[in-house]
């Protein structure tokens, strides 16, 4: 699944590449106008502009088989010790659930800043052709160079990958590296390897070399009570659904309704959880 083969999968329909719509056709021309050696005149993007689709794992379903140790069982059977949406507690919530999966892709240099995940969730994320390379921190260490709002609904940080990696890199792997308090997580994944993303943790990723990746964000009963807690104390940060935002804050109910219904056991830890962050 390389760039090329993806977008001629994608057909005519447009693809969402970061602020920018097109159609796949325009982004692959794009994309290859950034790979060496660039035509005359052309100064490539600093940070090239990033594929982040939710609609491509829906309209190319057929070919993705997603793990069973990373999403909850596709065909429907219980997974063993533990009900048939342990692996993605989202799924009770039938079509009111949010965007939950992505292709992304992107030429070498392209890539996404410091953030964390919404909603509080998970995610994985499967490379399927090229390499990325990877930094994650604790949810308690805000990487330097980033600025959060009191309520975590803002967040400050320099334009684009490569100002930040300028500017802050080797002041984040001197504080955080081996050599200072061992924070920081860093490595490299290459085509077929799978990256876990715990809940709440900041992460930034850079495409080493033109890059097609799968990525899956999801609720399993290990991360249930700072989901609900997100849900319940920041509705309006909700994201993904396909409501606006103000009409979000209905969806908590709606969850504890359907989880209760599922695993009055399993709701009622998660709830004690976030009643303890109170």
């Amino acid at each position: 699944w390389d760039l090329k083969r993806l977008c001629d999968e994608a057909g005519e329909a447009e693809i969402q590449a970061e602020a920018m719509r097109c159609t796949p056709e325009t982004y692959l021309a794009y994309a290859t106008s950034m790979r060496p050696p660039y035509a005359d005149g052309v100064v490539p993007d600093e940070s090239p502009l990033y594929l982040f689709d939710a609609q491509l794992p829906q309209r190319l379903g057929d070919n993705w088989n997603v793990p069973a140790l990373l999403g909850r069982n596709e065909k429907g059977k219980a997974q063993e010790g533990g009900g048939e949406w342990d692996h993605d507690l989202f799924g009770l919530l039938g079509e009111r659930r949010p965007d939950y999966r992505w292709v992304i892709a992107g030429p070498e240099r392209s890539g996404s800043g410091w953030h964390k995940d919404p909603n509080a969730t998970s995610a994985w994320n499967t490379i399927l052709s090229g390499s990325k390379h990877w930094l994650f921190l604790p949810p308690h260490v805000t990487p330097p160079g980033v600025f959060v709002s009191h309520d975590e609904g803002e967040v400050t940080a320099p334009l684009s990958l490569a100002e930040w990696a300028e500017g802050y890199l080797e002041e984040c792997r001197r504080r955080h590296g081996e050599r200072g308090d061992g924070m920081l997580l860093e490595g490299r994944c290459e085509e077929g390897e799978t990256v876990y993303v715990p809940t709440g943790w900041w992460h930034c990723v850079v495409n080493t070399s033109e890059c097609v990746a799968f990525t899956q964000n999801l609720v399993s009963r290990h991360e249930l009570g700072a989901v609900l807690d997100f849900m319940k104390s920041r509705p309006t940060h909700v994201s993904g659904f396909k409501r606006a935002p103000s009409s979000c804050a209905p969806l908590y109910g709606l969850f504890c309704a359907r989880l209760r219904e599922y695993d009055e056991a399993l709701l009622e830890d998660a709830l004690r959880q976030v009643r303890e962050k109170e």
